[in-house]
């Protein structure tokens, strides 16, 4: 077997190139005297000595344990501490090969391995903290309260010092509601409460629903920047910026979110995709809370409704079976007073036949049990959508029979349908919080198969740096491969979360058939083992946006290539049908099961294996469900069409809208 080392000095990537950008400590040192002979940027970045200094060092200099077995054995592993220049003491993990009196030590900071599993875990802690927050739809949960924990679960998920929460109505900023939460860096700043001018920087994240991420130096640079105005002296210091807006179930903007002065570093792109997805689901409590507590105080008019007599009364003597109602009651039950025969048999005649009995039997528990009476039920001739309830009690003798039944009767219409949208809402609600548990579950799966596939591989390089050439070309392949797969999934990631943030898509009036012809040039001159035809391209004009339309074209050229074998052909056409413009993707690949047909549009939904036959194309399963939100946010539908062994075609449809006549 060939020496490694030799191999890399005669290749055209040599091994000092390997050795200066490796992404590892490493030193060269002599194998009896362990005098370190050379050390890599990394080295000098790690432990601080400059070049020429790590020259006068042995191994044993800034190792703080014995280096046993170091240099008796060719090649070996052993983990120690060791210091930098600064007197900083690292958990190293060495890993040595000799090569004559030459032995190559690479170093791995076991530090960081720990790092990387705090933030693992701090991930894991948000995702629970979020978890918790519907815990806030409770009636006797004061809107204060909801809106000081929002902000303060915002503060504590993110890992910042500051955070406000505002909230207004249609961005009437003199009646904007905000909420501070600082941390004990900034107690002194507690009291702080400025009234909202409408004129700063964060404004712009109302007007647009769209988050923004900033550095100090780029906040402070920004022409919106307004460095608290007249406030300056008692507003607490920033350091960076991160708001994210608040975006109702109608799609407007319901106030803001704002981080500043992270705990270590600056604000990151995932910490916006959190942000984003905390604001998602605190807009869903901000406005379920207001729905319950408008409930709540609807029951608190209908309280006053019945101390005012807006009910009815009545009044059934039993031993003579004389029932007594009065106007209210009448009305109430249907039956003008004029007409009723005064007996009971009318109350009963008065219900829907599907409520009779069940009115009866809950009659017949009162009378039997001496409790309270109360049911609601509805009345002949009155819409099913108008409910009553009728309360009342038995009046009993000393020897425990009945003679007397009173009690009140009421429109409770209004509390039903209260209830109802209660109900619908809470079960949105869940289904939301279902669906942000899935995402955040497969993100994070997603997520780690790359990361594990890209630390597998430089584990090799670490564990093995003189592989033969093929060998480390491949890994370095893969861990291109894999870093490229994983930036495609954040940004693909990035953008859904902005879509379920209910981003809008801007509207101009643009020729689609240019757009799909850019993206058809654009696929055509990158495939070189694909016959890509285009044609009818017919000539249509339709309000949207023009980079969201090329990109949905893009996705579907992309995904139709990935599963086409070489040599297939792919086909795309533009045509009007009736008042909607068709575009058609139309592949001769492997085609779609019916099983997986139906769950293509899913977040990281990816067909079979089987499906392509070959190497696993390498897609995020986010391409078709952004494809579908482009195409719902413009109005339209998309589907697919495909059969096993002949192919697949990919269908949508945008509405036109015709130009209005003079």
């Amino acid at each position: 077997m060939s020496n490694p080392v030799s191999a890399l000095a005669q290749s055209s990537f040599s091994f000092d190139d390997f050795f200066q950008r490796h992404t590892c400590p490493m030193l060269l040192v002599h194998a009896s005297t362990c005098k370190v002979m050379s050390a890599n940027p990394q080295a000098v970045k790690q432990y601080g000595w400059t070049l020429t200094e790590f020259q006068n060092l042995a191994l044993q200099d800034f190792t703080l344990a014995p280096l046993e077995d170091f240099g008796q054995k060719p090649e070996g592993q052993l983990r120690v501490p060791q210091k930098a220049i600064g007197g900083q003491v690292f958990q190293m993990e060495l890993t040595w090969q000799t090569h004559g009196e030459t032995v190559v030590v690479t170093a791995r900071n076991m530090l960081l391995e720990q790092a990387l599993q705090q933030e693992l875990e701090h991930q894991i802690s948000q995702m629970q903290r979020m978890a918790e927050l519907p815990r806030l739809l409770y009636p006797e949960t004061s809107m204060d309260a909801i809106h000081q924990t929002i902000t303060d679960a915002a503060r504590e998920i993110i890992g910042a010092h500051q955070a406000v929460t505002s909230l207004s109505e249609n961005q009437n900023w003199e009646q904007m509601l905000s909420a501070l939460s600082l941390s004990e860096k900034y107690a002194e700043y507690r009291d702080f409460d400025p009234p909202p001018t409408g004129k700063g920087i964060y404004v712009m994240v109302c007007e647009n629903n769209r988050s923004m991420r900033l550095s100090q130096s780029e906040l402070e640079s920004h022409p919106r920047w307004r460095n608290f105005s007249e406030h300056q002296d008692t507003h607490p210091p920033m350091r960076g910026w991160l708001a994210v807006p608040l975006i109702g179930r109608d799609g407007k903007n319901l106030g803001l979110i704002q981080l500043s002065d992270k705990y270590e570093g600056e604000f990151t792109e995932l910490d916006e995709i959190m942000l984003m997805q905390f604001a998602h689901v605190a807009s869903s409590i901000i406005e379920s809370s207001k729905m319950l507590h408008q409930i709540v105080s609807t029951e608190r008019r209908m309280n006053v409704a019945l101390q005012a007599a807006e009910v009815g009364y009545w009044e059934w003597d039993m031993p003579t079976g004389n029932l007594f109602w009065d106007e209210k009651t009448a009305e109430l039950m249907g039956v003008p007073l004029s007409e009723f025969s005064g007996r009971i048999e009318a109350f009963y005649d008065a219900l829907r036949e599907d409520d009779q009995s069940r009115v009866m039997e809950n009659i017949s528990h009162a009378l039997e049990n001496h409790v309270p009476y109360s049911v609601s039920f509805r009345v002949k001739g009155i819409t099913d959508h108008h409910h009553r309830m009728a309360r009342g009690r038995f009046h009993y003798r000393d020897n425990g029979t009945a003679y007397l039944f009173t009690g009140i009767i009421m429109d409770i219409t209004e509390r039903v349908q209260a209830l109802d949208q209660l109900q619908e809402s809470e079960r949105k609600l869940r289904e939301l919080m279902q669906v942000q548990k899935r995402f955040i579950a497969d993100a994070a799966h997603e997520l780690r198969t790359p990361l594990t596939a890209i630390q597998g591989n430089l584990d090799m390089f670490t564990r093995f740096p003189h592989i033969p050439e093929q060998d480390k070309k491949e890994i370095l392949s893969d861990v291109q491969r894999e870093a490229t797969r994983l930036g495609r999934l954040v940004n693909d990631m990035l953008q859904l979360a902005r879509g379920d943030a209910g981003a809008v898509l801007r509207s101009d009036e643009l020729e689609l058939h240019q757009v799909v012809q850019a993206a058809w040039k654009q696929i055509e001159r990158v495939s070189e083992h694909h016959t890509i035809t285009l044609g009818p391209l017919e000539h249509i004009t339709l309000e949207g946006d023009s980079d969201r339309l090329k990109q949905l074209t893009l996705i579907l050229l992309e995904n139709a290539l990935k599963y086409t074998p070489e040599g297939g052909t792919v086909h795309l056409a533009l045509q009007r049908n009736q008042n909607c413009a068709e575009l058609r993707v139309q592949d001769n690949g492997y085609g779609i099961s019916p099983q997986d047909l139906e769950r293509v549009f899913e977040r990281f939904y990816r067909a079979d294996q089987s499906r392509h036959r070959g190497e696993d194309p390498g897609g995020t399963g986010l391409g078709l469900p952004i494809a579908r939100w482009i195409v719902e946010q413009h109005g339209g539908h998309i589907w697919l069409e495909s059969e096993v062994g002949k192919g697949t075609v990919a269908v949508v449809q945008l509405p036109i809208q015709e130009p209005e006549q003079d």
